[in-house]
């Protein structure tokens, strides 16, 4: 009889201990407290690497988690998408330099039709879609011919379910060493939470 006691009450506080332990991480994993707010991280420059700070943006209604550059970007007020500009704005006649994420309703391919469709009919010649890793997804880019011809280009990601993210980086031709690889390195910062 104790035996069969001693195994019950085992049994008992092994399932609270394993629903505490459901309770406490899965929870962390899900509402992304398991990203740090900063760190650091690292952009090519001209075939020299440069440290950089990272800020942690973390989007738990849309399910991802974004690191930005602490040091050279804010994020200004957008209802729509997170939107990223430069801290200290460029003078005209530059053209705008930012980073936005936004959740659309379209599946990846759905979206990657609809923006080189627009593409096309903006630009004239653009190169076909392409899939790329980093993030998994479709990447599209047009840009013009003069130095500060605006360059805009789209990371289409999956968001697991129907739907996608649209990252769009916008930045200027002469800008493609400078703006243009920390954009795309911040891209890579880019991570979906894993929801439950």
């Amino acid at each position: 009889m104790n035996q069969l006691l001693g195994k019950r009450v085992r049994s008992v506080l092994i399932g609270l201990l394993t629903g505490f332990l459901l309770l406490t991480c899965i929870p962390a994993i899900s509402h992304g407290t398991d990203f740090p707010e900063e760190k650091l991280g690292k952009v090519q420059l001209e075939g020299m690497w440069e440290e950089v700070r990272l800020q942690r943006y973390l989007d738990l209604e849309n399910g991802y988690v974004f690191y930005y550059d602490l040091e050279r970007l804010k994020r200004v007020e957008d209802e729509q998408k997170a939107k990223f500009v430069p801290i200290h704005p460029l003078p005209e006649p530059y053209p705008e330099v930012s980073l936005t994420i936004e959740r659309v309703d379209l599946s990846p391919q759905e979206l990657t039709s609809h923006k080189y469709e627009e593409l096309v009919s903006s630009y004239g010649e653009v190169e076909n879609p392409r899939e790329i890793e980093d993030p998994n997804g479709w990447f599209l880019f047009a840009h013009g011919e003069d130095w500060d011809s605006e360059v805009l280009e789209y990371y289409i990601v999956s968001d697991g379910k129907k739907g996608s993210y649209l990252i769009t980086s916008k930045f200027f031709v002469s800008a493609y060493e400078g703006w243009g690889q920390r954009l795309h390195a911040m891209v890579k910062e880019f991570m979906i939470i894993p929801q439950h």
